[in-house]
């Protein structure tokens, strides 16, 4: 699904692609061969992305909040956990993440 924005509205576009047998029918050809220079896979089953990917940046903020009000747990920063703090700790993860990675990569195992 593709969304383009014109005069401060979104016009939702949608495309769906089949596969067929018959040539004469077809809009475009592809190839499912690994060797091909226009690589497409079947899809096993359709899927809903918000099923898939329940939290938004602001959902997950929101029950970050929620459980730890549940918990009673209080953060030293006044603004308590907010976009900002879950921004920081991303960055950190990644940050740290990457320094493993180098790591593992210094090291050679025989």
């Amino acid at each position: 699904m593709f969304m383009i924005r014109k005069n401060f509205q979104l016009i939702n576009i949608k495309q769906n692609l089949y596969i067929t047998k018959k040539k004469s029918e077809a809009d475009f050809i592809v190839s499912i061969c690994a060797d091909s220079d226009t690589k497409v896979a079947p899809l096993k089953e359709l899927k809903d992305p918000s099923d898939t990917h329940k939290y938004s940046f602001r959902n997950v903020v929101t029950a970050i909040q929620e459980r730890l009000k549940k918990e009673h747990v209080k953060l030293g920063y006044k603004s308590g956990f907010n976009q900002y703090v879950l921004s920081l700790i991303i960055d950190f993860s990644s940050k740290k993440m990457q320094i493993v990675i180098e790591a593992t990569k210094a090291v050679q195992i025989d």
